[in-house]
């Protein structure tokens, strides 16, 4: 499920509106990709 996600994220450069817990979040960070607009559970 996360490669799918990151995937997307890197075709779209940003991921918005997109549900996740804290951890994947900071992960998702840490990738250096754009979460702004991230919805946190």
């Amino acid at each position: 499920m996360f490669d799918a996600i990151l995937y997307t994220a890197h075709k779209s450069t940003k991921i918005s509106l997109i549900m996740m817990d804290k951890s994947f979040y900071n992960f998702l960070k840490e990738k250096g990709i754009d979460v702004e607009g991230v919805i946190l559970l």
